[in-house]
């Protein structure tokens, strides 16, 4: 079974998705537009604790909105199934990075912003080709129940998919401020040709086991076991 990893260890949800109406039409939503994650636990007393990425992650912009709405936040794209833009809010401080594996720490979380105790909000919407947000009138601005992301990322995961991606294989292009629609697409694009290109050389490096006396393509065999080799560094 895949291993998930969430942003908050332990995971401990203080307010799910789609709850509480009447404390959110101010903000135009029809209810709660994300999960609120437990920070405060004996080691972090005052709820300052690591957020994690779930999955190779690549920044795309922060924020700070003072002492309304998310406070310090930041925004990363995730590639799956789906391309995945995710919002963590009401952080303390945002490290400086482009591009992260899973299970890397990536700011501390909390109080900032329109909060009333330290927590974790998370936020996970579908983008289009485009870059523009899947089902935007859904009443949430697009956003979906977190849960449909980790479902997403555990089928991901289990399909072996994951194993694809190594560092020879990062999202070759930043995307700035604005969110360039061209870059987003071409982010997409890429790295599902890298996959597609990675699992053939697979398929051909066990054609080789199986019959070394066949000339299938070997220069692609040697690639792929030069990218596994990298992978278990």
């Amino acid at each position: 079974m895949a291993k998930l990893i969430y942003p908050i260890s332990p995971l401990y949800i203080t307010q799910g998705f789609g709850v509480n109406p009447q404390n959110y039409s101010q903000f135009g939503l029809k209810a709660h537009n994300g999960i609120d994650v437990r920070t405060k636990y004996t080691d972090t007393p005052d709820g300052v604790r690591n957020i994690l990425s779930s999955f190779k992650s690549r920044f795309y912009k922060q924020g700070n909105e003072g002492s309304g709405g998310y406070g310090i936040y930041f925004e990363v794209l995730v590639q799956l199934k789906s391309l995945w833009k995710l919002t963590y809010a009401h952080c303390k401080s945002i490290n400086n990075f482009v591009e992260v594996n899973a299970d890397t720490m990536m700011a501390l979380s909390d109080n900032t912003g329109n909060s009333t105790g330290s927590h974790l909000h998370l936020t996970t919407k579908r983008l289009n080709t485009d870059s523009s947000v899947k089902d935007y009138s859904n009443g949430y601005f697009g956003a979906v129940d977190p849960q449909q992301f980790f479902d997403e990322l555990k089928e991901f995961k289990e399909g072996g998919d994951d194993e694809m991606i190594t560092d020879q294989t990062k999202i070759p292009q930043i995307i700035d401020d604005s969110g360039n629609p061209m870059e987003v697409q071409a982010i997409r694009s890429q790295l599902l040709d890298l996959r597609k290109n990675n699992k053939e050389l697979k398929e051909e490096n066990e054609k080789l086991k199986q019959n070394p006396g066949q000339n299938f393509t070997k220069p692609k065999a040697v690639l792929y076991n030069k990218l596994a080799q990298e992978e278990e560094k």
